[in-house]
């Protein structure tokens, strides 16, 4: 695929991923991370489908790569400023507020000015960060499953009653 091809992927992701985040949702936190897998294995694959990959340089490559693993920490940090509660059966549901939607779009946006500034570094990164978008967006979502996860945890373990964490 194109560079302009999988920024189009990654941004229609990213549309489809808000669009979820701030509907109201069950939130299974024993649920498997097949999606994730998925997401991830799409990523690599956009980025060994990029000749210019294997020519970046050191300093471009440590640059998207920090913003990679930048998007674990928003993915966290995200995290802990979703509604997350149970109802009266015990069941978990969660939702998106605007500091969420915030934690998407700008994160995105720094990894995106992170491509630019790495092409400046080093002509051969020229669209990489478009190219390592979907893997962005499954590493920060996997980051954020698994803050949600430890929270519902702790939610089980503290009481059997329906609670309400992270108003």
């Amino acid at each position: 695929m194109t560079t302009a091809a999988n920024l189009a992927l990654g941004l229609l992701l990213l549309g489809w991923l808000l669009w979820r985040q701030t509907t109201t949702r069950p939130f299974d936190p024993q649920r498997s991370a097949t999606s994730l897998v998925i997401l991830t294995a799409v990523g690599l694959l956009q980025i060994s489908q990029d000749p210019q990959a294997a020519r970046v340089g050191t300093a471009a490559a440590l640059l998207i790569g920090a913003s990679i693993v930048a998007a674990a920490a928003f993915g966290a940090v995200r995290a802990g400023l979703m509604r997350l509660w149970r109802d009266a059966d015990g069941r978990f549901w969660r939702a998106g507020t605007a500091a969420s939607v915030a934690l998407w779009l700008v994160p995105t946006g720094l990894h995106l000015g992170v491509d630019h500034l790495a092409a400046r570094v080093d002509p051969a990164a020229a669209g990489l960060g478009a190219d390592t978008l979907v893997l962005y967006l499954a590493v920060t979502l996997g980051a954020q499953r698994l803050v949600l996860a430890a929270r519902a945890r702790r939610m089980g373990a503290a009481a059997h009653a329906p609670t309400a964490v992270g108003w």
